[in-house]
């Protein structure tokens, strides 16, 4: 149930997610792939830089290619990474974001920027692209590669389900916490 060309961004409309820097990106995307699509699944929690990210999307003629979803539940949110290609995080500041252990778990290869703990699970050219922050070219091409090789998707997502179930499935934490409490009492 892929909906070819479509990427997906989850996170809301913030200045640190970085979604002005990503519609700049993809309309050298767009450029290559007239017909890909960009999902935004986020709520608005900075008017003023939406309505900026908005006005870039006009000038840039992207429109057409772009849709704010608004915040989804677990069951849309779960579709959309169903139907996505990709997934992509553009961030100039994150932590450890959910997004994307959530995008490796649904066997979706990742474009994300090389910030907070995201090097950690994004392994670059194994189970997606790690880019330099604010490099819109990198973020781009990085994208376009995948857009433009379905084996190399397939590739990459199934990489990222192995290292999601290594990492985050609830019965690994579990083991890990468990070893780690027992490590603790023995001290």
């Amino acid at each position: 149930m892929n909906s070819e060309g479509s990427i997906l961004c989850v996170g809301d409309i913030i200045e640190r997610k970085n979604a002005l820097g990503l519609i700049q990106a993809f309309s050298k995307v767009k450029s290559r792939f007239p017909y890909a699509k960009l999902w935004f699944a986020g709520g608005i929690q900075d008017p003023i830089y939406y309505k900026k990210v908005v006005n870039e999307i006009y000038l840039l003629n992207l429109k057409e290619n772009i849709e704010f979803l608004g915040r989804l539940d677990d069951v849309e949110l779960r579709k959309r990474y169903t139907k996505a290609s990709l997934v992509v995080l553009p961030s100039i500041q994150e932590t450890l974001p959910m997004s994307l252990a959530q995008a490796m778990a649904m066997g979706k290869p990742v474009v994300a920027t090389q910030v907070g703990g995201v090097p950690w699970i994004i392994q670059n050219g194994v189970n997606g692209f790690c880019v330099p922050p604010n490099d819109l070219d990198a973020l781009a091409e990085g994208i376009i590669q995948l857009l433009g090789n379905s084996k190399l998707r397939t590739q990459m997502g199934n990489q990222g389900q192995k290292l999601a179930r290594a990492l985050f499935y609830a019965e690994r934490v579990a083991e890990k916490t468990v070893k780690l409490y027992r490590k603790v009492l023995k001290s």
